[in-house]
């Protein structure tokens, strides 16, 4: 039968069916061994999950984000100082106006950046493209290279070791200083 209670219960209260009722406060933990559905989850402590957490809206969060299971979003998730994921992360964009770090290897089709792109060696199977100039310390290429502008080397000394050498001009100037 159904049980109706006005106004508050004070000690424990062991339901084993649906507890339907405007609010749940307590001091305390809610604590569930199943699942919690609900218009809308706030709290000014931690959500703990070990299973997934799935919203059909946003996820916020005003201090660090840590989940053990997965997280699934149809729309914005928010983390107001830290996100942490031990596994993957999927998604269409990464948009930040801070840091993106990584002590492993980023994987994509893609970077672009209007800024500075700072590190310590860039290995390729593709081409590397840029419209600005590019400074390095050495460049060096195990096949072969053409450049399609004007190359100019200034340094003291020019080293060419080959066997032959192909120009289309008639003159070569020597000692021109």
């Amino acid at each position: 039968g159904t049980t109706s209670q006005v106004g508050n219960i004070l000690g424990n209260l062991n339901v084993s069916g649906n507890i339907a009722g405007g609010n749940l406060l307590t001091p305390g933990i809610v604590s569930a061994d199943g699942n919690i559905l609900g218009a809308n989850f706030n709290t000014a402590g931690i959500v703990s999950a070990t299973g997934n957490i799935v919203s059909s809206a946003n996820i916020n969060a005003t201090s660090a984000f840590v989940n053990a299971g997965a997280v699934l979003a149809s729309g914005r998730v928010e983390a107001g100082t830290s996100m942490s994921a031990a596994g993957n992360i999927t998604g269409g964009n990464i948009l930040t106006g801070g840091l993106i770090s990584a002590t492993g290897n980023i994987t994509g089709g893609n970077v672009l950046t209007t800024g500075v792109t700072l590190n310590t060696g860039v290995a390729t199977t593709g081409t590397v493209s840029a419209t600005g100039n590019i400074t390095g310390g050495n460049l060096l290429i195990n096949t072969n290279a053409v450049i399609t502008g004007n190359l100019t080397v200034n340094g003291n000394t020019t080293t060419i070791n080959s066997n032959t050498i192909t120009t289309n001009d008639l003159a070569i100037t020597l000692g021109n200083n």
